[in-house]
């Protein structure tokens, strides 16, 4: 979106690089309130929220998977994805939210989460079982040149109970050095659940 001059909520009479309703793309809605959530922004809402803004597009690549989730005692997926920072050359921070619940499992179960940004970990949680849901949030800086990877491992100790083990890991925002935050144009969530 400019960072100046005139805006409108649908495309009719300024065009398409100018509309709010087509810089959000999951809404299609013709009503700011609406778009204004969407797009992470809070009340009061106003047009001039969107001078600037500037959808994050994240890609994500499912390299490796072991195991059929659901059914098998071990899963595990990795993960490969390059977000792209709306400015080349400037550093983002970037907030990963996981979950992981090893359920009516006993000891010896467990969900792992591990997440690397380059060849560095930057975040590492396991969960064993018996336990409830462990939920946590992690941050770290990154550019247009870093590459996000991110492996998410389970194990239920036994299977024929009627629940198994997950992990999951979500972006959960993209701020700016300047602290604007950034839309998520395509929501990255991965996550493999046992048998």
């Amino acid at each position: 979106m400019p960072a100046s001059d005139s805006l409108s909520i649908c495309e009719a009479g300024l065009g398409a690089c100018r509309s709010i309703s087509t810089a959000v793309p999951t809404s299609a809605s013709g009503r700011l309130g609406t778009l204004s959530v969407a797009a992470g922004k809070t009340a009061p809402y106003c047009m001039r929220e969107f001078y600037g803004y500037n959808p994050v597009a994240v890609c994500a690549c499912s390299c490796f998977q072991s195991g059929t989730e659901g059914v098998d005692p071990t899963v595990y997926k990795y993960v490969v994805f390059p977000p792209a920072p709306p400015q080349v050359g400037t550093s983002y921070y970037i907030c990963l939210k996981g979950m992981m619940f090893p359920y009516q499992q006993a000891v010896g179960s467990y969900a792992y989460v591990q997440m690397c940004c380059n060849s560095v970990t930057v975040a590492c949680v396991c969960h064993p079982g018996p336990a409830g849901v462990c939920t946590f949030d992690h941050g770290f800086t990154y550019d247009s040149n870093d590459v996000v990877r991110v492996l998410v491992y389970t194990r239920a100790s036994n299977t024929a109970c009627p629940g198994g083990t997950c992990a999951y890991v979500c972006i959960c925002s993209v701020t700016s050095p300047v602290g604007n935050d950034y839309y998520l144009a395509a929501p990255f969530c991965v996550g493999v659940c046992t048998g």
